[in-house]
């Protein structure tokens, strides 16, 4: 006998998988003949151990066979197999051998996730699912990353997300949810969840005057018919420059509520100015420094 030709020569099996084969029979039929299959444990291409061999049951339409691998019933463990089989007919004639390698996955790959228990808006943090595994194949995993901000809002980040390192910066205060989702090659999947608390960071203040290298003044002096423009760069982490307040405050009456403030006509005298900003989780920072307004210039003897 011979076998004419294979379907495929490689094979992925999750529990079971049929073989079909075709075959040629000159003084026999082939309901009248029989396979026999040998196998063994080949990781790296070759038989590394043991050779099985049986007989198996062949389903046979016209010269159409098949039968049938069974991972449990073979005890076959995950990894790379390396069968053979042959027909053998009524005289018990022998064809030529044809290999199939087979590629056996039947567990459950196992999600494992690493991650800081805290962090800071605006920090960049490393997500570790290094550790994941799927025995033989767990270099055949995919991971798919989901996060949930503190909104409720179910995302997918924008990268790192097929791989098993998750670099990520969180602009958002609260509590952030990371899931992440394992698939191996057959679509056998594991989930793994973590919580990271991202704290706010309060911002801070950095004054300066129009026309000045002065950063920060305590106190400044001006001319009663002088313009004063002080303007403000507030330091803060992920989006809470967006959503800062700002309260300029004169002798205690606010007088506006924009980044930068203009003073003009003011009268001879000394008066505190205090800028307090607020983010968006209510946490604020004050700066004060008192203006003096002369009259004329004062000249130095």
């Amino acid at each position: 006998p011979v076998i004419l030709s294979t379907y495929t020569s490689n094979v992925v099996i999750d529990g079971s998988g049929i073989i079909y084969f075709k075959a040629l029979f000159s003084d026999s039929q082939p309901n009248q003949s029989i396979v026999i299959l040998d196998w063994c444990y080949a990781p790296n291409g070759a038989c590394d151990g043991q050779i099985f061999s049986s007989q198996v049951n062949v389903s046979w339409s016209g010269d159409l066979g098949s039968f049938e691998i069974n991972a449990n019933k073979l005890n076959l463990s995950d990894g790379i197999w390396k069968f053979s089989y042959s027909v053998q007919d009524l005289f018990l004639r022998l064809s030529p051998k044809t290999d199939i390698t087979v590629f056996v996955d039947q567990n459950n790959p196992i999600s494992s996730l690493i991650a800081p228990e805290k962090s800071q808006e605006g920090e960049t943090i490393l997500i570790d699912g290094s550790g994941s595994s799927d025995g033989a194949w767990t270099n055949n995993l995919q991971a798919i990353w989901y996060i949930t901000g503190p909104d409720g809002v179910t995302y997918v980040p924008n990268s790192n997300t097929t791989t098993e390192l998750l670099y990520v910066t969180f602009n958002e205060s609260g509590n952030h949810t990371i899931r992440l989702d394992v698939v191996d090659w057959v679509g056998r999947m594991s989930s793994n969840i973590t919580t990271v608390i991202v704290e706010n960071v309060v911002p801070s203040i950095n004054l300066g005057i129009r026309g000045s290298d002065v950063n920060n003044p305590t106190s400044w002096q001006i001319l009663v018919d002088e313009d004063l423009e002080i303007f403000s760069t507030i330091y803060d982490t992920g989006n809470d420059i967006s959503t800062m307040t700002y309260s300029w405050y004169l002798d205690n009456e606010m007088v506006s509520s924009s980044a930068n403030l203009s003073l003009d006509d003011l009268d001879v005298g000394e008066y505190i100015l205090r800028l307090y900003i607020e983010d968006d989780n209510g946490d604020g920072e004050s700066y004060e420094m008192e203006i003096n307004v002369i009259s004329e210039q004062k000249s130095i003897d």
